[in-house]
Formats: structure tokens, sequence, C-alpha cells
């Protein structure tokens, strides 16, 4: 393939990314796990095993699509990692660098070009190019940090790779396999093994979770005392302003107003409710994975909670010595 072609064909793969790679891998994890628990029933056993070889394949593509977007961000960061590239050379035919004099005519980065001709087909191969990017042996490096991650502030995702680190990895390696034979051979739906599709896909998920954790860390450092002091402090406005409003409801509840009207309250709440926690999941979508989702998500449920004890203060005002403390605007 010619320079031009090559730069050409890595321009088209980021033209038909509508949404930024971090947002389409959350979402496909998102999808790939409904269409999961979808096809599986209380048994364990599949709908469809035709359909099931499909998710290892799919599965591939994921960690793949995340492997090539740290690259990325390792490379276009700058120093050290854009200093490593030459190392990554030989791990590829295609990574000619005379081709980066191409990359100035085009719209995509160094690390979009590096990350694009590389080779990812199994774990030893991510785990030896990312060893070569950051100068290090990574997997040691990957594996003492989870083991040394504050446990005050654990992911369920880093919580379960630092109890089954050795299984999670042999998962993946299996889901690579996986995919190669549904890929390459006829395999009757009999010898297919749901159960550990299903556990590929749950460390594969893992993985890639506490791995975008990681990759933070050594690009930006670890959690400031301030970021962790703020995930505490919304969790504790949200659970005095939740407080607050059981409180209302409970006065509410107990005054003589209508009974027909305090049942039509008790069970507006509840739809009410669930359209807190929808909207805090709408929200925080991007990043519901970690502290900076759940951050969000108590945020936004205080802002709404506030609205709604305003609302219910001036409903039953006289119920109320004081004006509302909280404004609706």
């Amino acid at each position: 393939m010619s320079p031009k072609d090559l730069i050409n064909e890595i321009v088209e793969v980021k033209n038909r990314k509508k949404y930024k790679t971090t947002y389409i891998i959350n979402q496909r994890i998102e999808e790939i796990e409904k269409s999961l628990k979808n096809f599986i029933d209380c048994k364990g056993n599949f709908a469809n095993n035709e359909i099931i070889k499909y998710f290892p394949i799919g599965i591939v593509a994921l960690i793949e699509a995340f492997t090539r977007n740290i690259i990325k961000n390792l490379i276009d960061h700058g120093k050290p990692y854009i200093d490593n590239i030459i190392k990554l050379e030989k791990k590829c035919d295609k990574l000619d660098f005379k081709i980066i004099t191409e990359i100035q005519k085009k719209n995509i980065t160094i690390g979009e070009f590096v990350s694009h001709v590389l080779s990812i087909n199994n774990m030893e191969n991510i785990i030896s190019i990312l060893s070569l990017l950051t100068n290090s042996d990574f997997f040691c490096e990957f594996k003492t940090f989870i083991s040394d991650y504050d446990s005050d502030y654990l992911s369920d995702e880093i919580v379960s790779l630092k109890n089954n680190f050795n299984e999670t990895l042999e998962n993946i390696n299996n889901t690579f396999k996986l995919r190669h034979i549904f890929c390459h051979e006829s395999i009757p739906q009999d010898k297919v093994d749901v159960h550990l599709i299903s556990k590929c896909f749950e460390s594969s998920k893992i993985f890639i979770l506490s791995l975008d954790t990681y990759i933070h860390y050594i690009l930006y450092g670890p959690v400031e005392k301030s970021a962790r002091e703020m995930y505490d402090k919304v969790i504790d406005e949200f659970n005095v302003i939740d407080n607050e409003l059981k409180k209302v409801l409970t006065i509410i509840y107990d005054s003589d107003q209508d009974i027909y009207e305090k049942k039509l309250l008790l069970e507006s709440i509840k739809i009410w409710e669930q359209y807190r926690e929808q909207m805090a999941t709408a929200i925080t979508y991007q990043c519901r994975h970690g502290n900076l989702g759940i951050i969000l998500s108590h945020e936004c449920k205080t802002n709404i909670t506030k609205h709604q004890i305003a609302a219910l203060k001036e409903e039953f005002a006289v119920l109320f010595e004081s004006p509302s403390d909280f404004s609706l605007i």
C-alpha cells in the first residue's frame, strides 16, 4: 500500500467515527452486556448458540479499538512516549517513518497513524507494544498499580481484577482464541461454551476499564486529594438533601391533607425517583464507569432533589412555617 493510500485509509476510519472513541467503547460495552443478558436465560443457557459465536468477535474488536486508542493517546501526549515510537518499527513492516511526512498533508496525528498500522492480535502483543511505548515492564507495572490501588476508591472492576488478575488475563487470551476459531473454523452449536464466552466478556470489560484508569494515572498522575474530597463531598451533599426530602414528605404524609391526594403524591414520588435516576444516568453516560461518573451523577441528583423540595414546599405551603430554602431557578 502506498503512503498516500495508507493515510487515506486512516482518514476514512477516523471519519466513520461519529463520536469520540471513548464514548463508542463505553457504548459497545453496554450493548454487548445487554445483548448477553437478553439471550442468556436463568439457567445459563443461550437462546441461540449460533449467534453467541459472534460475541468473541465483537469483544476482540472492542479490545483492539481500545488498545489503539490508548496507543494514540500516549503518543499524542508527547514526551517520553513519542520518543519511543522508533522502537515499534520492528513490530510492523508498514511502519516506515518516511510516511510521517504525509501526515502534515492530512488531518491526522502521529498517534492515529502509529496506532492504525500496528498489529494487535493477542494479549502478549498488546503488552509488548505498551512496554516498548512506555519503556517499562508494562505488565508488571500495571499489576503493581492494581495491587496498590487505594482501597477507599476502588471501582467494582478494579476490585475484581485485583482479586482475579491471572484468571482475567487468561479469559482475555481465550477471547482471542475463540475469535480465531469462530472466524476460521466451522464449529457445531453443541461445542459452544456459553459460560466461557460470558466470562470472556466480563474479563474483557474489567480489563478495559481498569487499564483505562491506569493509563490516566501514568499520563496525569495520581488522583489529587482535592478530587477525592470532592467525591466525598458530593455524596454527603446528596445524602443531606435526600434526607431533607424525606423529612418534607413525612410532614406531608402525617398531615391532615386529603388521603387521596396523599396517595397520588406517593405514586408520583415513585415515578419522580425513577426520573431522577434516569436523568443522572443520561447525563453521566460517557463517564459512567469510575469516580467521575459517580461525582456527576450525585451532583445531578442533588440539583433535581433541591427543585423537588422547593416545588413540594410551594405546593403545600400551609404546612411549612418558613419559605422554601431552595430556589426553583
